[in-house]
């Protein structure tokens, strides 16, 4: 089952989609397929997918003899079904149904736009689950081509695309593919940006993720700290936006048994989240739990216990 955000994203799909069909036709059909809609978003929203799927499934029809085969309006009423499906626990149906939408919204839609990408990410969801990772790289080795053929290879568009099959080919464990491919980007980014530029920081830091699961430590020290280096010039020294790559390179520095380096580099983060948070927030969980993994290998089993205490005893993270 999926959460509440799926059910949100279903709302806003149907947002989008009355949107776009406002203006496309004006007979008394365009208000069944709208009414269809909304009453299949709202089935869904309670929890009523069985019930949900035959007005999704009609709006289909409808959308087809209304705005034919490569409408916006398509793309959108198939990926609701898509969304309602996977909740439902159709696997097999909703991913018939997310395939159509990327194939309907490619057409109706140029490349990069946020649609087609939300169309994209439901179906990377949905493999994701399953364990089938490896088969969204073909989605987005075509969106990236895509890309350069509508913009050009400096776009950010087509940047955005590089980052995203860098990311799914990293996840698919071809290291090798996404190293490359996010090292070419990263130095094409770093041409159209000006120096130490903020939209630097994710793409290195996943490289930096890369190297660290590939075991490639001294790339994966550099990559970091380039990152950290830019966070830090653009948000300050102790901002909370560095701790994600602070605890990057305290793994890191556990990995190479630089144990005292990677403890400073922990409480060093845990001060950051407790200034900005408090000392009993439960972004505090994932800080505390790993000093805790830090200090088991170090031995300090008894220090270690009471970091576990400590992280368990924090209130659950809201939604």
């Amino acid at each position: 089952m999926l959460h509440k955000l799926s059910v949100q994203r279903i709302m806003l799909s149907v947002s989008l989609l009355l949107l776009l069909a406002a203006w496309a036709c004006g007979d008394g059909r365009l208000s069944r397929w709208t009414n269809l809609e909304v009453r299949a978003s709202e089935l869904a929203a309670q929890g009523r997918y069985d019930e949900a799927v035959v007005p999704a499934r009609e709006a289909i029809v409808l959308a087809e003899e209304l705005f034919g085969l490569e409408s916006p309006s398509l793309a959108a009423s198939l990926n609701n079904l898509g969304l309602i499906l996977r909740n439902q626990g159709d696997a097999q149906g909703a991913e018939e149904a997310a395939l159509r939408a990327i194939t309907v919204s490619e057409a109706a839609f140029p490349p990069g736009h946020q649609f087609v990408s939300t169309t994209r990410a439901n179906l990377g969801k949905l493999y994701s689950e399953q364990g089938r990772i490896a088969e969204m790289v073909p989605v987005y080795e075509r969106a990236l081509a895509n890309a350069e053929a509508s913009y050009g290879a400096s776009h950010l568009s087509t940047i955005l695309a590089a980052y995203k099959l860098a990311s799914t080919q990293r996840q698919a464990g071809d290291f090798l593919s996404a190293e490359s491919l996010y090292v070419d980007t990263i130095l094409l980014h770093s041409e159209v940006l000006e120096e130490a530029d903020p939209a630097l920081i994710v793409p290195l830091s996943e490289l930096g993720t890369l190297y660290l699961e590939y075991g490639n430590y001294d790339f994966a020290g550099d990559v970091l700290l380039e990152a950290l280096v830019i966070a830090q010039e653009n948000s300050g020294f102790n901002h909370i936006s560095t701790i994600g790559l602070l605890q990057q390179l305290a793994t890191l520095h556990m990995f190479e048994k630089e144990y005292e380096d990677s403890d400073l580099t922990l409480q060093r983060v845990r001060r950051i989240v407790e200034d900005a948070y408090g000392t009993d927030d439960p972004r505090l969980r994932p800080v505390l739990e790993q000093t805790g993994s830090l200090y088991m290998e170090m031995g300090r089993n008894e220090e270690a216990g009471l970091l576990f205490s400590e992280a368990a005893a924090l209130p659950p993270k809201t939604p």
